[in-house]
């Protein structure tokens, strides 16, 4: 499905809609995908929750880091925050599962 809307942006708009449609798919969906994959949801509920809390978190995280640090930053914080606890969480969930008979 990833790929299909990468080259329908590509195709659409050349490099730029590549350019566009690899972002949003790297900055916005991979994180919170990976935060959701310690739930029990199937798939498909994954990748639409994910962006959905993606379009919601990120930008909220970046807008407040905003007014502590510069703007071009507290993008940067906010996207390593989120994918930080996404990997911790996932680590987390593994170490548990390890522990339990």
């Amino acid at each position: 499905m990833a790929v299909v809307g990468i080259l329908f942006f590509t195709l659409l708009f050349g490099l730029v809609g590549f350019r566009f449609s690899a972002g949003l798919l790297i900055l916005y969906f991979v994180p919170f995908y990976l935060l959701l994959s310690s739930t029990a949801l199937e798939s498909f509920e994954k990748m639409v929750f994910g962006l959905f809390l993606s379009f919601v978190f990120i930008p909220s995280i970046a807008y407040w880091a905003g007014f502590i640090v510069p703007f071009r930053l507290a993008i940067g914080l906010a996207f390593i925050l989120v994918l930080a606890l996404a990997l911790f969480l996932r680590y987390r969930k593994r170490a548990v599962s390890k522990q339990q008979p």
